[in-house]
């Protein structure tokens, strides 16, 4: 009957809207869930899949809201976890560099050094000194 597929219908877009992820919005909302995914595997083509962008308009948006490209944004979002794990817990660094995200050691103590003037190590010894 009429009344029954028109039910159906509505019942397939309930359940669609249901399964899939809310829309991001280039807003303070999308630079919070990039800090609190920033260990996670995310990538600008995800994240303007998420907000219904090509990658390109993503990036666009992203960097004239931000000031830095996403690349940039979601390393120091992973940089500063790294620290915030090195200042909080007794972790070693090759746990912290897993648990922050970084896909190589190097390119961890690379970053971490331009961005807090020293090594990991250098920076946990330093912080201990201010500490006792």
């Amino acid at each position: 009957s009429m009344r029954r597929s028109a039910l159906n219908m509505l019942l397939t877009l309930i359940f669609r809207n249901m399964r899939a992820e809310r829309r991001l919005e280039m807003n303070r909302e999308l630079l919070d869930y990039i800090k609190d995914s920033c260990a996670e595997k995310i990538t600008a083509a995800s994240l303007a899949d998420r907000c219904g962008y090509t990658v390109e308009h993503f990036s666009r948006r992203f960097k004239s809201f931000t000031k830095m490209t996403f690349t940039e944004y979601l390393n120091a979002c992973r940089l500063d976890k790294a620290r915030e794990l090195l200042l909080s817990t007794q972790k070693s660094v090759d746990a912290i560099i897993d648990e922050s995200g970084f896909s190589s050691r190097g390119e961890f103590f690379r970053k971490f050094r331009q961005k807090f003037g020293n090594t990991p190590f250098e920076f946990k010894k330093s912080q201990k000194s201010v500490l006792n």
